[in-house]
């Protein structure tokens, strides 16, 4: 099973700028620093949750940001799984690709440490935050020979809520626009080559020996396999997979269509960027 079908989104609290010098009742354990930069976390992980970590980022006695959350963790090191290095960036690294260091704070809301917030903040001469991933984010890669680092992210909208507890969603590549200075989503990493009719056959008959296929009208296999279709740029092969792998026992073949992309596709953040990278209109969602 992919790590994006085990992640859940949580979200952390971003408070207001204060000043630096409040009492912290919780012990320090982390003090670091980003040139002028202060990193502050305060308090020990609870398993339980009962009390939280705070993390504040401050420069010449000014608090610019703080995050609180169950688990926050602030570089693979400080963090135990073996993929570290595939969820989390280096301490300061600069993953946008434009020089100015960067801080990619992990938060964990403490579902089983499987529900992380990211928040990406640029510390150069400016404080800024450049991301706050509001979609289920699952990991940091680079790709190829690119100079900054791609976040991926699990777009749960075609799925509506059916399948939200075995799926975190279909996989969202997002790039730094060194231009515009924010994430957009990369088309251009997420599309794929068109499938041949024997591509579309193989897939067909994974699915038609799956033992969902006999029981209800549309099994996850099928709905993911769509989505594989709709967001590398193949949604014009839906019709023929559609009709390749569906079990004719079952008439509402047409309704389970609809409801997967004019409904809940079009209720996805990237819905815009999805119908343009498919040639469709981009319409509101249609549903019953």
């Amino acid at each position: 099973m992919k790590l994006l079908d085990l992640l859940v989104w949580a979200s952390a609290t971003l408070i207001l700028p204060t000043v630096a010098h409040e009492s912290h009742a919780a012990e320090r354990v982390e003090n670091r620093t980003i040139g002028p930069y202060h990193i502050e976390l305060f308090g020990k992980v609870d398993d339980t949750c009962l009390t939280k970590q705070k993390l504040r980022i401050s420069r010449d006695a000014k608090v610019l940001a703080t995050v609180e959350d169950c688990q926050i963790v602030l570089d693979p090191e400080s963090y135990s799984p073996a993929d570290a290095e595939w969820i989390i960036p280096r301490f300061a690294e600069n993953i946008t690709g434009n020089g100015i260091p960067n801080l990619v704070v992990y938060a964990l809301d403490g579902n089983a440490y499987l529900n992380p917030t990211f928040h990406i903040f640029e510390l150069g001469k400016k404080h800024r935050k450049i991301y706050a991933v509001k979609e289920w984010a699952y990991g940091f890669k680079r790709m190829g020979s690119q100079t900054d680092l791609r976040v991926f992210l699990g777009d749960e909208a075609i799925f509506g809520v059916d399948w939200g507890h075995v799926w975190g969603g279909q996989e969202v590549i997002m790039a730094f626009d060194k231009k515009a200075g924010r994430y957009r989503m990369s088309v251009d990493d997420m599309r794929k080559a068109s499938p041949t009719i024997g591509d579309l056959a193989k897939t067909a008959e994974n699915i038609r020996t799956d033992e969902d296929w006999e029981h209800y009208d549309g099994s996850l296999m099928l709905a993911r396999a769509i989505a594989d279709l709709v967001y590398s740029g193949n949604g014009k092969y839906v019709d023929s997979l559609l009709d390749l792998a569906w079990n004719p026992k079952f008439t509402n073949k047409a309704a389970f269509q609809s409801k997967l992309i004019e409904c809940n596709l079009r209720k996805s953040t990237w819905w815009p960027e999805l119908a343009k990278m498919n040639n469709w209109s981009v319409l509101k969602p249609n549903c019953v």
